[in-house]
């Protein structure tokens, strides 16, 4: 199993080569995650190394356990699933502008993805959704894109909960905390 974390962050995803616990860095994942190669994957005891066709990296192991999230296995009944190419379209859109914060919102037909900027203005998208969740809440444009971004299927599915959500696709799960909380 495979996880990273940082204050506003956890993910989860499970691999079938490895029996061995690391804490790296949250970036260098997001970093490795991105390569469209092949990576091969290194470890001496204190240092990893992440090494595709064209690129390394290298970061030594953080010394320390990861967090213990009970949160993931918690079920909640505001769940909603859609389309992954849609809803990443639809937070890049919202997340041009500065500083914004991306509000996801539902009632129940289509998911809602907004952001506003006194200055500039607001923009909005709508992505169809599955589930008859009533639900809003705001998040880091950065994180929420970051965590859209890894996953693996057609289909992201949302299991929201107070303090944040849990985003599943396949055997990937992350969780990204929520920056307000309006129900």
């Amino acid at each position: 199993m495979a996880e990273a974390t940082d204050t506003y962050r956890v993910a989860r995803t499970i691999l079938t080569t490895w029996d061995l616990d690391l804490v790296v860095p949250a970036d260098l994942v997001r970093l490795v995650a991105a390569e469209r190669s092949d990576v091969t994957v290194s470890f001496d005891g204190r240092v990893i190394a992440f090494r595709t066709h064209d690129a390394s990296w290298t970061t030594p192991v953080i010394a320390t356990a990861f967090p213990a999230i009970p949160h993931f296995a918690i079920p909640t009944n505001e769940t909603l699933t859609c389309d992954r190419h849609g809803i990443i379209t639809a937070v890049e859109s919202a997340a041009v502008l500065p500083g914004a914060l991306i509000e996801l919102r539902s009632t129940g037909g289509d998911l809602v993805v907004s952001s506003e900027n006194l200055e500039v203005g607001r923009i909005e998208s709508k992505v169809p959704q599955v589930g008859a969740t009533a639900v809003e809440a705001l998040f880091t444009a950065r994180y929420l894109l970051d965590a859209l971004k890894l996953a693996t299927t057609e289909q992201i599915t949302f299991q929201f909960a107070e303090r944040h959500v849990v985003i599943r696709c396949g055997s990937f799960t992350q969780l990204i905390m929520r920056r307000v909380t309006t129900q």
